[in-house]
């Protein structure tokens, strides 16, 4: 059989398991059944809330504070919220995954139709990127399957450990230090990127 013929063969098979693939792109751990989560809209607000004027890395919704999040909030409903933005996270690693894979067999195929079209620099820098995005996906598999199995309680943490009124000083303090230093850390990435 002619050779141009069998690496077509070989490319449509390959197209036919992308498909499959995309189809069937849930993370492992729910493929094996150990990941049954709600997939009921979580408490955090819909894109309806966009906020208007803030570039395209800032969230797509309202974000409460940490303090107001941590004793309003249910650990249960923090962790659903969670795993629907892994879970959409892990779905676009997937497609920039599978798009640089599609590249590469564009590239393969269009230096066997004009040899030397194509540079080692190109094919080097699509291996590398699609790499980057497979491994990447590979780890937010990973922690979708690992928050998963974290058991949490349907209520805020105060309730779910008793929090004492003595306490609740010493909590509100630990729990402004933290904000505080994630605020600084926010603050911090921001500047980095302008």
């Amino acid at each position: 059989m002619n050779p141009f013929l069998l690496l077509l063969k070989r490319i449509g098979q390959w197209f036919i398991d992308l498909g499959e693939r995309l189809s069937d792109s849930t993370p492992q751990c729910e493929r094996q059944g150990t990941l049954k989560i709600q997939h009921s809209a979580p408490e955090a607000a819909t894109d309806d809330d966009q906020i208007e004027g803030l570039p395209a890395t800032a969230p797509s919704f309202e974000i409460q504070g940490l303090t107001e999040r941590v004793n309003s909030k249910s650990l249960e409903a923090m962790k659903v919220e969670t795993l629907h933005l892994l879970f959409a996270m892990h779905a676009a690693h997937l497609l920039g995954s599978e798009v640089h894979q599609a590249r590469k067999v564009g590239l393969v195929l269009e230096s066997i139709q004009r040899p030397r079209s194509v540079s080692n620099d190109k094919m080097q820098s699509l291996n590398q990127n699609g790499a980057i995005w497979n491994r990447d996906a590979g780890a937010i598999d990973a922690l979708i399957c690992l928050l998963r199995d974290i058991p949490m309680p349907d209520t805020p943490i105060a309730d779910a450990i008793d929090l004492r009124t003595e306490e609740r000083e010493m909590a509100d303090k630990l729990l402004d230090a933290y904000e505080d230093n994630f605020n600084k850390q926010l603050l911090e990435n921001t500047l980095r990127r302008s």
